[in-house]
């Protein structure tokens, strides 16, 4: 859409704007934000420097402005989103999650939870025995579609489970490798 088009677009008309490469940013994303040291720190924004009413954007963290973008795409969107992005970006949070503190970690393997409850498709990651494609995963590719998710499983998931350094994280991994299709 060029500006000419966003300008003719009156009251009253949709607008129509595709995520793709928003989608496909965010995941690019993941793994810089999988080492990133300031994850957790809030914005340092004063009130008095934000014109209007300071909003809860402005106090985010990165992690909170994640979550609330993974919610938005994959939890509370009417669109569905292609299985493929699904498998890509539950494999890509859970490799972020092997570096991330205990408390976004829980949140990841949650979201991841969330998502597999919505998204019946992610059953097979935690199995090694059903495998739809050949192939290996490409973690170094970032685009969610090219990186062959559906050929691998969650093994960060094991490896949280047995060998993070929080209680928490490790009993959470626990539970959702345990997940059966009626929880």
């Amino acid at each position: 859409m060029t500006k000419i088009d966003v300008l003719a677009i009156t009251t009253g008309e949709a607008l129509n704007i595709d995520l793709g490469a928003f989608i496909t940013h965010l995941y690019t994303l993941l793994l810089p934000l999988a080492v990133s040291t300031s994850l957790e720190e809030r914005a340092t924004a004063s009130p008095s420097s934000i014109k209007g009413n300071p909003s809860s954007f402005f106090r985010s963290s990165e992690a909170d402005l994640l979550f609330r973008s993974l919610n938005a795409i994959f939890l509370t969107s009417r669109l569905p989103n292609p299985p493929v992005r699904s498998l890509a970006f539950s494999k890509r949070l859970l490799i972020a999650a092997l570096h991330w503190p205990s408390s976004i970690a829980c949140k990841t393997i949650e979201f991841v939870r969330q998502l597999l409850v919505k998204e019946r498709s992610l059953e097979a990651m935690l199995s090694t025995e059903d495998r739809r494609r050949d192939g290996v995963y490409r973690c170094e590719v970032n685009e969610e579609s090219l990186s062959n998710p559906d050929a691998t499983v969650w093994w960060e998931l094991g490896l949280l489970e047995r060998s993070h350094f929080d209680e928490g994280v490790r009993v959470a991994a626990s539970r959702l490798t345990k997940w059966e299709k009626d929880s």
